[in-house]
């Protein structure tokens, strides 16, 4: 009798030791730790990065704003000039990453690109300033007649300051922007969810470029300055590139390697399919969801510097700091939950949600702005509290905590949840994923401008707020109506929409007068004359109880019209034109209550250009009139509004007096008047 064996388990046996992709569980081991040390280096690099891009932008930004100016167009232009690159590097970038081969090689050359590009720039910006006073005497020549000073005459100079700062900074943004595509094929980050994988390299940059905001804004250009500032950032991506090109051969052929080639054509459990028009209204959506965050930050920003009472540059790097610290610790937070659940979770009702959400927190952050200041002020009464009523920098930082970061937080969120909808975890991830990363770079871009052209200009802050959480709140409605009727059904999508505007519009007529709320709270017992946030600063004038005028920029005073300080500002006027022999053209930086100019004014043949920073405080100045000669309208006195050093640099006018209102040194924005030029 013969007992007949099976030959299934020779059979099973012979092709697990002939299959080159199943491993050994020794070899296995090894492959989760080279995977381990592999995501450790990748963690590493894009730290690294994202402090280094921070510490880029707060350079490139201080040291193009002696060339554009301090105004917020002019930032507001730089920004998006440096913006577009990072969309434009994201676009090529994933298109070109499916075809790579070895990712960390790539990522390393392009970090290596960035720092030697990133040494160049302050060599461009000497060109640029050489040659600036030129392209902008062209401007001018250009510009909308009957329009100078205001948005629209703002428009042709504001766009091309737009392509002077993308063509200077194109290289090293454009870089910049494709490392996310390029690091998403990396093997260990398509291993898992690619929604999860966004998440987590979005929170690990992020917190990257907390730590260089803050290295930037309080140690670097502090103690070194904006040139030493640039190369620090520049070594670090010089550093990140050699040692990400060394770790590619390492890694080259490991199992990571050998998983990234042979799991690319297939989809896996957790990828979400969506149908093309409903991915192009989540690419919209995202589209919109850059435009209003970047729209909420240049609104915010604003209401905080009525926070920042010493009006420092530390108070806006605090504040820039928390709003990314929210920003990471969303990304960082729904990350485990992308691997985790998958497409158990029904990402259309959570990307529509996270924009509802940041809708109604924005309007909610009205209230709690408009609230602080009372709730400041009773809380120090209460025991061991005293302390809060003299904060200063830590003021900001509590209303940026209180405000901003609850929407930043679920903004965070935004990113993987849409990245789960548009791509899954398709073998086109990367390429899908530059294309969403760029719709909401481009739409950072369009909310940036649109916020410093249009909304702050014609609506003020609290009406500009209100436009953009409806905009939230609609593409989360547009998100809502383009999920399958199988996941959401038609009735629940009604039910849902019903009462997410029922309740958005409860909360937009129910949110205070942030005006009447700052000024009950800023100036108790006194009498507010006149008010208006403009698009510099918020200014008020206000009656003190002693009968005395002040006039107040951003919360803090800025004159006077008590008999001491008319005469000391009316030195700072006569002196010099006294030791001149002969002053005939004169330079007023600032005018604050204008008494400085109007002593200037009153010397016989002086013609007189009084340059200010605030739209708002050229009005104001005029009930000043009784201490200030009511310089304004004398025939041999020009007022502008603009930035008073980027006059000098591109009008190419000398004086023979140059004075101004007394600007404190550590004042945002002060530094670049106290200097050689």
């Amino acid at each position: 009798m013969s007992i007949e064996v099976s030959p299934i388990p020779s059979v099973a046996l012979r092709r697990q030791t002939l299959d080159p992709l199943r491993p050994a569980p020794t070899a296995r081991i090894g492959i989760a730790l080279a995977n381990l040390l592999f995501f450790g280096f990748v963690a590493a690099f894009f730290f690294a990065s994202g402090a280094a891009g921070l510490i880029y932008q707060v350079a490139w930004v201080r040291i193009l704003s002696l060339i554009f100016g301090v105004t917020v167009h002019a930032v507001s232009t730089v920004l998006a000039g440096f913006m577009a690159g990072l969309a434009l590097g994201s676009f090529v970038a994933g298109r070109v990453a499916e075809r790579v081969k070895n990712p960390l090689l790539v990522y390393g050359i392009v970090e290596l690109g960035i720092g030697a590009t990133g040494l160049l720039t302050p060599w461009a910006f000497r060109e640029l300033r050489n040659g600036y006073p030129a392209i902008n005497h062209w401007i001018e020549a250009f510009a909308p007649s009957g329009a100078a000073g205001g948005p629209v005459g703002e428009l042709l100079p504001g766009f091309l300051r737009l392509l002077i700062a993308f063509g200077i900074l194109l290289v090293p943004t454009s870089m910049m922007g494709a490392t996310l595509p390029i690091m998403l094929k990396s093997s260990l980050i398509r291993g898992s969810s690619l929604g999860g994988s966004v998440s987590l390299l979005y929170a690990i940059n992020t917190f990257g470029a907390i730590a260089g905001t803050i290295g930037a804004g309080f140690y670097l250009i502090a103690n070194y300055g904006v040139q030493a500032s640039v190369q620090t950032a520049a070594a670090i991506n010089l550093a990140v590139g050699v040692v990400a090109v060394m770790a590619s051969f390492v890694f080259s052929g490991t199992g990571a390697d050998r998983e990234t080639r042979t799991s690319g054509d297939t989809v896996a459990a957790s990828g979400v399919r969506v149908a093309p028009g409903s991915r192009a209204v989540v690419w919209i959506a995202f589209l919109a969801s850059g435009l209003c965050a970047l729209g909420y930050e240049v609104v915010w920003t604003r209401l905080l510097s009525l926070f920042n009472e010493d009006n420092t540059t530390y108070g806006f790097t605090v504040m820039l700091a928390m709003v990314l610290a929210g920003i990471a610790a969303g990304s960082y937070v729904l990350s485990p939950l992308v691997g985790a659940l998958g497409k158990r979770i029904n990402w259309w009702l959570v990307f529509a949600a996270l924009e509802w959400g940041i809708g109604a927190l924005a309007v909610y952050s009205i209230s709690a702005l408009a609230n602080l200041p009372s709730f400041v002020q009773r809380a120090s009464t209460w025991p061991g509290l005293s302390f809060i009523a003299t904060l200063q920098d830590g003021f900001i930082v509590l209303a940026a905590f209180v405000a901003i970061a609850p929407a930043m937080f679920l903004s965070g969120m935004t990113f993987p949840a849409a990245a789960t909808l548009y791509a899954g975890d398709r073998p086109d991830g990367a390429r899908r994923v530059g294309s969403l990363y760029a719709a909401n770079v481009l739409g950072a871009i369009v909310g940036s401008l649109t916020s410093g052209f249009l909304l702050l200009p014609n609506l003020a802050s609290q009406r500009s707020l209100t436009v953009l959480s409806t905009g939230s709140v609609l593409a989360g409605a547009a998100v809502l109506w383009a999920a399958p009727n199988r996941l959401v059904h038609p009735i629940v999508k009604v039910l849902l929409t019903l009462a997410g505007g029922a309740g958005f519009y409860f909360l937009t007529q129910t949110a205070p007068d942030l005006e009447t709320h700052f000024n009950k709270a800023r100036f108790p017992d006194k009498e507010v004359v006149w008010y208006r946030e403009g698009l510099e600063s918020s200014v008020a004038v206000v009656r003190e109880p002693d009968g005395f005028i002040t006039l107040y920029t951003n919360n803090r005073g800025q004159a006077r019209d008590e008999p001491p300080l008319v005469a000391f500002h009316r030195l700072l006027g006569h002196l010099p034109m006294l030791v001149h022999p002969k002053p005939e053209r004169a330079l007023i930086v600032g005018i604050g209550g204008g008494t400085t100019s109007g002593a200037v004014a009153l010397h016989p043949g002086a013609h007189v250009d009084s340059v200010e920073l605030s739209d708002a405080v050229i009005e104001a100045v005029r009930l000043f009139g009784h201490v200030n000669y009511r310089f304004f309208d004398l025939p041999n006195v020009t007022l502008k509004q603009g930035d008073a050093r980027n006059h000098l640099l591109t009008s190419g006018r000398k004086y023979h007096v140059i004075s101004g209102d007394a600007i404190r040194p550590n004042d945002a924005g002060a530094t670049a008047l106290y200097s050689k030029e």
